[in-house]
């Protein structure tokens, strides 16, 4: 049951679905390849992506994409993408974005200024749509939706915009290669406000340089974790975003993992935080809607927070220690696949 560019109420159908929770006939993005297969039967065309080594599988419009941790590891799903744009009649994203608002979802407009397509996110879900800025084709012009994307990752804060990544990642290399004493000043010049997003990237940038330089990998951590520890003394991030950043870094469920480092938290207390910091109960879980458009914007946005949280304290599950969490994290396993 491939998605055919010529078949526009399945295209508009996966386009709404996949803005609007991330999913795609109930599927998220991290996923198994037989559960999508299970729904939407085999693909049209699979292979290995030369440049990642990740597993592309096609079903027409729609690609799904995998990794595995070695060659002998289990394939799990981490993007969905809506690739629109081999549509002969496509779709005018004013209408798309339309349906949306109508449905209760706030659509966001990503500042791209270097770049001639526009970019928009769905706050509920975190989904990505890219629009034509141009005319591209004698069908293909400004304002036809090109692109959709869901991601296994959860979007934590306001969306980037506000800072340049590339700046952050300049400012974060400048840290590592100086000793701590000077980083208490660097980072009163670059942060005199505390700001959520800006102390995202840098947690994403000290990762990013770790994996281009991996012989600055010490100063790396080191600066990672002491700027963890000033986020939460000024209390940038709320308690979910806290939790779940520091148990996907200890259960290394980031591009350029980070090494081990004493006065880390232990897995326990990262799980306890996980658990304590879930928006939804079980019960909740439970009772969400089978039907997408039966869903409200917040039940995604909560749905998208608790899989996020209790994914990372699943990473860590092998390292629990008291019967508590292993029978908490047992418990939600029957009505996570209920969850955006």
């Amino acid at each position: 049951m491939s998605y055919r560019p010529r078949d526009r109420g399945r295209a508009i159908e996966l386009t709404l679905e996949l803005l609007a929770t991330g999913r795609v006939a109930g599927v998220p993005a991290d996923h198994r390849p037989d559960e999508l297969e299970r729904v939407l039967g085999r693909p049209t065309d699979e292979g290995i992506a030369t440049f990642s080594g990740n597993l592309v599988r096609d079903w027409g419009l729609l690609e799904a994409y995998y990794e595995r941790a070695d060659d002998h590891a289990p394939w799990h799903g981490t993007l969905l993408m809506g690739q629109l744009h081999r549509m002969p009649k496509p779709l005018r994203w004013t209408l798309v974005a339309r349906e949306l608002r109508k449905l209760g979802y706030r659509v966001t407009r990503v500042p791209q200024p270097t770049l001639e397509d526009h970019f928009y996110r769905v706050d509920a879900s975190g989904s990505r749509a890219v629009v034509n800025g141009e005319d591209t084709g004698r069908n293909w012009r400004r304002g036809h939706l090109a692109k959709i994307s869901a991601s296994d990752w959860l979007p934590l804060g306001p969306d980037i915009g506000t800072h340049d990544f590339n700046a952050v990642h300049r400012a974060v290399y400048q840290a590592v290669v100086r000793p701590e004493r000077f980083w208490a000043g660097w980072l009163a010049a670059h942060q005199p406000e505390p700001d959520p997003e800006w102390f995202l990237l840098a947690h994403s940038a000290v990762h990013m340089v770790v994996g281009e330089h991996p012989e600055r990998t010490e100063p790396a951590v080191a600066l990672h974790d002491w700027l963890v520890g000033q986020a939460e003394s000024a209390r940038v991030w709320s308690a979910p975003v806290h939790a779940l950043l520091s148990a996907q870094c200890a259960g290394n469920a980031v591009l350029f993992p980070l090494p081990a480092r004493p006065g880390r938290p232990p897995s326990d207390v990262l799980i306890d935080r996980c658990l304590a910091a879930l928006p939804g109960t079980r019960e909740w879980a439970r009772a969400l809607p089978t039907d997408w458009r039966q869903l409200a914007p917040e039940d995604v946005r909560r749905s998208r927070l608790t899989r996020a949280l209790l994914k990372a304290a699943n990473r860590l599950r092998d390292h629990a220690t008291a019967p508590h969490q292993t029978a908490e994290l047992a418990a939600w396993d029957e009505v996570r696949h209920r969850l955006c």
